[in-house]
């Protein structure tokens, strides 16, 4: 059963409200009060809470008809509808800055009444339902985590939630009005330059619009945020453009996974060090620089340490990885910080050196090394000693495969071994020779 719409009456002649009263019940309305004031009718209206207000605009007592239906529709979000014989201009003009939803002029005209209350509370669902989408629509977008900025069609700021407030450092109040551009300051991480505003180019192309990765936004104060975004076009009915929205997240948490997971890969856990696949990738760097300008020398340094196995069958693993440890801090100690130390895997370390003059620069850098690792170490109470085989190989334009070089550093370090360890040799054609000899005889 449909529910009958309800009014309250607000007239200051009884014969007049009853006769309206009569109407409206034939029309299907339910008319559930009628009050002569001003005060009156705030109270009743506040205690049944009507569909609509017909309100006389000349009422009994200090308050009229247009205070009252002002603090009504305020207070309690009931159209009003005036009733009034008088059309004159001042009175209209008050009238009109409370928001009526129509005039009925006396003596009333049954069809006229009719038309007008149902348009009145047609178009005050239609408010009410939009009111509440707004709302909905705001509530929605100051709790989502992303920054929402809302743009007109000159590229201004119309609209930012509290998130895009916070990224930008700019509070919504100051930054009404003003240019996307100076608001949403977006530039390359790796070369810090300018990139074009996705806002203007949405609204040009008609069409949604992602940053390029690796967007830095530049907030208010400075801060660099890596942000990710898309821009979307608002369009009308007329599928005109007339504004864009954006919307945007910060991606710190996903920068530092990705950087922690791009260490991972290139590093070895134990050390800290770069592992196999970085050394390999700064060592082709090198021989690529090498190939461009031949004047340019490195070396690559292959170290073993010798009866590293006695240290974990004795000691236990435990000790042999906090040895590992400790001579890896050593190698950094005593190197340069342009230079790359690895650790191949197990007790295998690997050096690039890297703007050397000649071979003697790397045996000198040998030298240091052994000297250092000399030094006993104190590892869980306990002093250990340890020694380590140097191989070296001069980087030239014959060498231009990692493999060769690594390959050749490997087998000068044999040979220090079998010279009697702790020490370095240096790589040399006699030594591959000897080297594809044992093989062929074995």
């Amino acid at each position: 059963m449909q529910m009958l719409e309800t009014i309250v009456i607000v007239e200051d002649e009884l014969i007049v409200a009853l006769d309206l009263e009569t109407t409206l019940e034939n029309l299907g309305y339910h008319v559930l009060a009628i009050a002569d004031t001003g005060d009156l009718a705030i109270e009743k209206v506040a205690e049944i809470q009507p569909h609509l207000v017909l309100m006389d605009i000349r009422l009994k007592g200090d308050m009229d008809g247009i205070t009252a239906a002002a603090e009504i529709y305020t207070r309690f979000n009931v159209p009003v509808i005036y009733l009034t014989a008088y059309t004159d201009e001042n009175t209209l003009n008050r009238a009109k800055v409370t928001s009526p939803f129509g005039y009925i002029v006396k003596p009333f005209n049954e069809r006229e009444l009719h038309s007008t209350i149902e348009i009145t509370l047609y178009k005050h669902r239609m408010e009410k339902q939009l009111k509440e989408k707004s709302q909905w629509l705001a509530t929605v977008l100051k709790s989502i985590g992303d920054g929402v900025i809302t743009n007109n069609l000159n590229a201004e700021i119309t609209f930012m939630n509290p998130i895009a407030e916070t990224l930008t450092g700019w509070q919504q109040e100051e930054a009404l009005g003003k240019a996307s551009t100076e608001i949403f300051k977006i530039v390359d991480e790796a070369n810090h330059h300018p990139i074009e505003s996705p806002v203007i180019e949405a609204m040009a192309k008609g069409e949604i619009m992602k940053l390029p990765e690796d967007t830095l936004l530049i907030s208010k104060n400075g801060t660099e945020i890596p942000i990710g975004d898309s821009v979307a076009p608002i369009i009308d009915d007329q599928k005109n453009v007339i504004g864009a929205v954006l919307v945007f997240w910060d991606m710190t948490e996903q920068h530092k996974v990705r950087e922690q997971l791009s260490y991972q890969a290139f590093h070895d856990a134990l050390t800290g060090l770069p592992n196999r696949l970085l050394f390999i990738d700064r060592l082709t760097q090198a021989i690529e620089r090498l190939k461009r300008h031949p004047d340019t020398r490195f070396a690559v340094l292959f170290l073993d340490l010798d009866r590293f196995k006695l240290v974990n069958d004795s000691l236990g693993h435990p000790i042999g990885d906090q040895l590992l440890i400790a001579i890896a801090a050593r190698l950094e100690g005593c190197l340069r910080t342009s230079d790359t130390i690895a650790r191949l895997g197990g007790d295998e370390f690997a050096i690039l050196l890297e703007d050397i003059q000649d071979v003697s620069d790397a045996c000198r850098a040998a030298e240091r090394i052994l000297q250092e690792l000399s030094v006993p170490f104190n590892l869980d109470a306990q002093q250990v000693f340890t020694t380590v085989s140097i191989g070296i190989v001069l980087g030239s334009s014959h060498h231009d495969q990692v493999e060769d070089l690594l390959r050749n550093a490997d087998i000068a370090m044999y040979r220090a071994k079998a010279l009697g360890k702790s020490r370095y040799e240096v790589f040399d054609a006699i030594m591959h020779a000897q080297a594809k000899t044992l093989l062929q005889l074995e």
